[in-house]
């Protein structure tokens, strides 16, 4: 997988629905990131998505495997979700 190059036609955007969406227009795609709370900022690094939860918990999630591969929590540390 290349990396992630936003656009107007690739979006992730952050909810109080207690989501993110992805949205890749490119693709035909869209993908739904799951959260305990509101979703308060989002932020993309080469292939990962980083999101603040109001649950005061940052997740890095994978664009490859599509799934939240750490929690990164107030005290700095980092445990696995999968």
């Amino acid at each position: 997988m290349d990396l992630y190059i936003p656009s107007p036609l690739r979006l992730i955007l952050g909810s109080a629905d207690k989501t993110a969406k992805r949205y890749d227009r490119l693709e035909g795609s869209q993908e739904t990131l799951e959260h305990p709370d509101f979703v308060k900022d989002v932020t993309v690094h080469g292939r990962f998505v980083y999101t603040a939860c109001s649950d005061e918990n940052v997740r890095q999630w994978s664009l490859e495997v599509r799934a939240c591969m750490a929690i990164l929590t107030e005290d700095n540390e980092s445990y696995s979700n999968i």
